[in-house]
């Protein structure tokens, strides 16, 4: 049983919008069918910040070069369909505003997400 629970500071709406958009973009890298993984790593630490980590991967065929440089900044899509292009620039945003960190690493065999978010830390009441 652990000794406090782990919480942030973000609403449901943030996180929402958040995993929709990831997932969005997994499901277009997937055309053809795929997996897509949304693992919570749980708290962990990094820099001596207390985060909470989440991940979201693809099995897709990754991203160029060209895209991992522009990766967060708002761009024209070249995808087809009604992408805009804004969707990882509004992640990007959303990560941030909770003092949050997002990164990308992007293979031929997938792209995964890793999104940390700093715990609130409420310690349990002795008994």
């Amino acid at each position: 049983v652990p000794e406090h629970t782990c919480e942030i500071n973000g609403t449901a709406d943030t996180l929402k919008q958040i995993f929709v958009n990831l997932i969005k973009n997994a499901v277009e890298a997937l055309p053809k069918g795929g997996r897509i993984d949304v693992i919570n790593q749980g708290p962990g630490r990094r820099d001596g910040i207390d985060y909470f980590e989440l991940q979201v991967r693809d099995s897709g065929p990754g991203l160029p070069d060209e895209v991992l440089a522009k990766l967060f900044s708002p761009i024209r899509s070249s995808k087809a369909g009604d992408n805009r292009g804004l969707g990882l620039s509004i992640v990007h945003g959303l990560v941030k505003k909770l003092n949050g960190r997002i990164s990308c690493n992007s293979t031929p065999m997938g792209t995964s997400f890793e999104i940390l978010l700093p715990v609130r830390v409420n310690k349990t009441l002795p008994k």
